[in-house]
């Protein structure tokens, strides 16, 4: 159902990162299903024989899509940096492996797979790490989203290993967190919308040369008073080598967007 619901935001908005958080959310299905064994109760016993086979992939495919969720998610696809590239060979790497598991025992593939989850935390943390400093809007619910799942991956292992002895709350505590980072994430999705929203309307009542409110905000505040049979007075003054002055006038770049309210002229 979560999958079908962001389908249909994806179908409004046409943003691709919606794309990948499906195939996300698919592939956390996938892996669930055959590590905890409900998948008997959705798919046909042929399917799911299938997936238990290839249980390395589906690792693969969640790994594949936490690293295209993070790029696409911190617009890192915009900047066309260094770690975007970094992350554009890493996401090649993971499907290559992804493609050969299907070759391979899983016994070797799983090693393989766990050996280069190390790579893949500390390039996501980096992206997350250089967003966070430069002070990225809709990063902290994402942020948040990365504690249950590292939670969750490492307590795990630990109890397939005997390393913590079973419970069923340990035995299910990946998918509990697999749950918690999906809301979480479906969270930054939302405030990621509406910031850009608010970034729109922004940019649509100010100028871009000095960020000040622009022709329209002008008019309407002027309707506004003239709706109320108020009397005002427009004054409109021509300033000379105005572009000389911009490095004194303009203002700091705001860090945040805010609906600016409708300026009130006096008598």
């Amino acid at each position: 159902m979560a999958a079908l619901y962001n389908l249909v935001l994806f179908l409004g908005i046409r943003d691709r990162v919606y794309l990948i958080y499906i195939g996300y959310i698919i592939s956390a299905l996938l892996l669930m299903g055959s590590v905890l064994g409900f998948g008997f109760y959705l798919w046909p016993l042929s399917w799911q024989i299938f997936f238990n086979e290839q249980v390395v992939f589906s690792n693969y495919a969640i790994a594949f899509f936490t690293v295209a969720f993070c790029t696409m998610f911190l617009r890192y696809h915009k900047d066309n940096c260094r770690l975007y590239k970094l992350s554009i060979s890493f996401l090649a790497l993971l499907f290559s492996l992804g493609l050969l598991s299907f070759f391979m025992l899983e016994y070797h593939s799983s090693k393989i797979f766990f050996a280069i989850m190390v790579p893949l935390y500390i390039l996501c943390i980096c992206m997350i790490y250089k967003k966070l400093v430069s002070g990225f809007r809709w990063a902290k619910f994402y942020v948040m989203s990365w504690v249950p799942l590292i939670v969750g991956a490492a307590i795990q292992p630990l109890e397939l290993t005997g390393f913590i002895p079973y419970s069923f709350a340990v035995r299910h505590i990946f998918l509990v967190a697999i749950l918690c980072e999906i809301v979480l994430m479906a969270m930054a999705l939302a405030d990621r919308v509406r910031y850009q929203r608010e970034k729109a309307l922004y940019h649509a009542t100010h100028t871009q040369q000095t960020e000040l409110l622009n022709q329209a905000m002008l008019k309407q505040a002027y309707m506004a008073i003239t709706s109320e049979q108020r009397l005002a007075n427009l004054c409109l003054v021509k300033i000379e080598q105005f572009n000389a002055l911009m490095s004194i006038l303009k203002p700091k770049q705001p860090n945040n967007y805010h609906c600016c309210p409708i300026a009130r002229a006096s008598n």
